[in-house]
């Protein structure tokens, strides 16, 4: 019988799991599958974990560890392997697949990330070739998106834990 993803503390269940595949956390466990989308990484969990959930946990413990810049790299690689299989597209019109990996990306974040967000897309649209498919955070592209902003990225990400704590209490 199929699991309802939301059902119970789906956190606690999700988390157990990852546990169980020998990870103490998200982040190590998807940090060992760089190539790996939300998708992917969901089903490798089983019992029901969505995608979105994966997203969120990873996100949160971004927040929490001050990784929030190693999240935002590794998060858009996810979200481009996902939308782009045959790799990024610079022929007129072909740009749906990269629209959503954008707005699939963003949306993983807060809204408060949004202007640094769309600076990171902007440069990693310019930067972005025929053919292009980013293997890792690491990856050139993907680095020259985010470069000179990290500090930017972690005083927001500061801002929101705190503001999170804020609304917890």
């Amino acid at each position: 019988m199929a699991r309802n993803t939301w059902a119970g503390d789906w956190v606690t269940r999700v988390a157990g799991r990852v546990r169980q595949l020998g990870f103490a956390d998200f982040t190590t466990f998807a940090n060992a599958r760089p190539q790996a989308t939300y998708f992917q990484l969901a089903a490798e969990v089983g019992d029901g974990a969505a995608p979105v959930q994966i997203a969120w946990l990873l996100y949160d413990e971004a927040l929490a560890s001050g990784g929030i810049v190693d999240f935002a790299k590794a998060s858009l690689v996810r979200e481009l392997r996902h939308y782009l299989t045959e790799g990024w597209s610079t022929e007129p019109g072909r740009s749906l697949g990269a629209s959503k990996a954008y707005a699939a990306w963003s949306s993983t974040m807060a809204d408060a990330f949004g202007p640094i967000a769309d600076i990171t897309w902007g440069r990693v649209k310019t930067a972005a070739y025929s053919g292009w498919l980013p293997e890792r955070p690491t990856d050139p592209v993907i680095t020259a998106g985010s470069a000179g902003h990290e500090a930017e990225w972690q005083t927001i990400a500061i801002a929101e834990e705190s503001r999170r704590r804020t609304t917890r209490s």
